[in-house]
């Protein structure tokens, strides 16, 4: 069971976040209509090339700070021998 709750957990995290050499190597910056600064990255779920994001620096935090919260409501969860 905490093989399950593991997986889960990286399932969550890569799909909420990118590695750092993602990041160094397809990070952007540009403006938005709104004069917005919009950091530009390549995100994938998956190894195939993924497309090509563009959110605000906040859209970016709470997008990692949702990812952190879900893993820990996952890791919090009462373990069972049932699913």
């Amino acid at each position: 069971m905490k093989a399950f709750f593991a997986l889960i957990g990286a399932l969550a995290l890569s799909a909420c976040a990118t590695t750092q050499s993602q990041t160094a190597e397809a990070t952007r910056v540009q403006t938005d209509a709104q004069g917005n600064e919009l950091r530009c990255e390549r995100v994938s779920g998956s190894r195939l090339p993924g497309q090509r994001v563009c959110r605000t620096e906040a859209e970016w935090e709470r997008i990692q700070a949702n990812g952190q919260d879900l893993v820990r409501d996952i890791q919090r969860q009462p373990q069972s021998d049932h699913f």
